[in-house]
């Protein structure tokens, strides 16, 4: 049949399968094919914009249970555990959350900001992190890196191309936020070693994860499997 794929893609496909397990329930290979960053949004502040006014920045919709468990880590960061002023952090959430109300410290929560303003406070900040919403493709985590500070990441369990690295282009935490604060306290006191850490996670996500750079990686399997080519997962980092 002159109609049949030569592979599919899809969006999000989750670790607990192999790349072979998932493809013997479609007959022809599947790739992982997760969103990318919109790098014409990268923000590139300039003059006094270039000032990092955060030492701390989280902005999250509630979109999942673990992400009011995120917020609330951070506001105990700063409320409770007075790693840096109120005035040098921005936690925001919906306006309309009960934490704002129910946490000790949730008198210290902003209102989410429109896309451009966030993504520039963003860029102003030394540590954010990023955790799953609705599905596990956080774009919010490309925004992250993209912008350009430290990315306290929570692996989202997923086939991956070019994944970010522990300790080489953020730094993992586990979803029940254990160890976040832990990581926030080491981070906001060594400098250099965030520093060093950010620079390289920013530079991973122009080269391997913006638009263009995803839709290289999808025509190179492509291409390779209509020449009858085989095609390494790990020439992609899967």
């Amino acid at each position: 049949n002159r109609y049949r794929p030569f592979a599919f893609f899809k969006r999000e496909m989750t670790d607990q399968y192999s790349l072979a397990a998932y493809a013997s329930g479609y007959l022809v290979p599947i790739w992982p094919l997760p969103f990318s960053a919109f790098t014409r949004a990268f923000p590139k502040p300039e003059g006094p914009d270039r000032e990092k006014r955060f030492d701390i920045f989280l902005s999250l919709g509630r979109t999942h249970p673990s992400r009011d468990k995120l917020l609330g880590t951070f506001l105990d960061a700063v409320g409770r555990n007075h790693l840096c002023s109120p005035e040098r952090a921005w936690i925001a959430t919906n306006g309309n959350s009960p934490m704002k109300q129910e946490h000790p410290y949730g008198h210290l929560l902003h209102d989410l900001l429109p896309w451009s303003e966030y993504m520039m406070a963003q860029s102003q900040a030394r540590v954010t992190a990023s955790i799953r919403g609705f599905g596990r493709d956080a774009l919010h985590a490309l925004e992250a890196f993209l912008s350009g500070p430290l990315v306290l990441y929570c692996p989202p369990g997923l086939h991956y191309p070019y994944p970010f690295k522990d300790r080489k282009h953020c730094a993992y935490f586990n979803e029940d936020c254990s160890d976040a604060l832990r990581l926030l306290r080491h981070f906001l006191a060594d400098e250099g070693h965030r520093e060093a850490i950010a620079a390289r996670g920013q530079q991973h996500c122009l080269d391997h994860h913006s638009t263009i750079a995803r839709a290289d990686y999808l025509i190179s399997i492509c291409s390779k499997l209509r020449a009858g080519e085989k095609v390494d997962p790990e020439e992609f980092g899967l």
